[in-house]
Order: C-alpha cells, then sequence, then structure tokens
C-alpha cells in the first residue's frame, strides 16, 4: 500500500510541476554541457560523439541508447542546460516484492543519467519533462500510444529523484508500462518544442 501511495503522489507532484513550466529546448554535447555521471559498463556511446541532431519525420531527434541529449542551454554545446541520456532499457525485468507486470502489456526499465547546470529556471523544468507521463510508445504498426507508469521496480530504492539540484549528477531508473515488447519509445517535449523539435526518440530493445 506504501508503494501504491508514494507512485499515485509521484504523479500528482508531475502534473502539478507541468502545469508551470516554460522555456527553450535544445541537443547536444560539447566541453561546456553539464557533465554526466559515468556508464555502468563500456556499452554506452561516447556522448562527446553525438552527431549534430536533426529531428526525423516525427519531429523527434533520434538517439542511440547511452548518447546524451540535452535542453535548456546555449548554443550547440548547451551550456547552462541539462544532459541526460538512457543507458539500457530492460523489457520485463523481475520485479519488485510487492511490483507486479501489466495484464496483456509489457514492463520498460529506463536506466537514466542525468546531469544539471547552474540556471534554476531550467533545473526547476526536469522533472516535467524527465517523467512517465512523457513518454509515448509507437509501434510497429505506426500506432502511438501513451505509455503508463509501471508498477514494478521498488519506488524506494534506485529511482530518479521528485526534484533536482543545481550543477549536480543523477542516475537511477524508470518504470513504464507499455504495449509492444519492441519498438520505439519517445520522450515529448510537451509545451517546450522549438524550431520544429518534439523531443528524442530511441529504438528498444537496442539492436
Amino acid at each position: 500500500m506504501k508503494n501504491v501511495v508514494k507512485r499515485l503522489a509521484l504523479a500528482g507532484c508531475v502534473v502539478v510541476g507541468l502545469a508551470g513550466c516554460a522555456g527553450t529546448t535544445g541537443s547536444g554535447g560539447g566541453e561546456n554541457a553539464p557533465k554526466l555521471p559515468a556508464a555502468e559498463g563500456d556499452e554506452a556511446a561516447d556522448p562527446a560523439a553525438a552527431r549534430q541532431p536533426e529531428t526525423n519525420e516525427r519531429g523527434f531527434i533520434v538517439k542511440q541508447l547511452g548518447e546524451l541529449a540535452c535542453f535548456g542551454g546555449a548554443g550547440k554545446d548547451c551550456e547552462g542546460g541539462v544532459s541526460f541520456a538512457i543507458d539500457k532499457v530492460e523489457v520485463d525485468p523481475p520485479c519488485a516484492e510487492f511490483g507486479s507486470h501489466p495484464d496483456g502489456g509489457h514492463t520498460l526499465l529506463l536506466h537514466f543519467r542525468v546531469a544539471t547546470g547552474g540556471d534554476a529556471n531550467v533545473v526547476d523544468r526536469v522533472g516535467g519533462i524527465i517523467n512517465p507521463f512523457s513518454f509515448v510508445e509507437i509501434g510497429k504498426d505506426g500506432v502511438t500510444r501513451d505509455t503508463s507508469f509501471g508498477m514494478c521496480a521498488d519506488p524506494s530504492t534506485g529511482q530518479l529523484p521528485d526534484t533536482y539540484g543545481l550543477n549536480q549528477q543523477y542516475q537511477g531508473v524508470m518504470d513504464l508500462e507499455v504495449t509492444d515488447a519492441s519498438g520505439v519509445i519517445a520522450l515529448q517535449l510537451m509545451g517546450f518544442e522549438e524550431d520544429g523539435q518534439r523531443g528524442w526518440e530511441w529504438t528498444y530493445p537496442a539492436a
């Protein structure tokens, strides 16, 4: 019951946080960009090798797992912004003691790294952008579906925080429920779009 209460509280915080969000977005990774914590293992891509972003037909920047993404910064190096990467997507992992997989669907456990900069206005928006309710699933049939807040992982351990501080690094997981065991997930900017960019997308599981 405590796990359910915490999940509902998080959902309420995200909805409230979205109402006050506004600002610019970007993508890149230069020397002045916020530095991410080290990735687990050696499979994550080198953030410095990220290409100049181009949006696809859906308005999303296509990212590989482990590749740097960024928003809220100035210039191509995203100075003062927030950097993040999704290093790994686990499909239907073992659940915590009181967790469960969705009936007729699948659990995705996203492994995140996040680094914030020194702009308080940008950092205050992180929870409104990086949260389960900003994701959608694009199935192999081409249909876009909302994802749901997952009930598999233990919300008291290893999760991303509800709030973020200035010039700090974070590492944690996000629990999503989706329809398909493989496909594309997209993180929508939801009101933060700029120059036609709607967000980022990743293929799961990794090819």
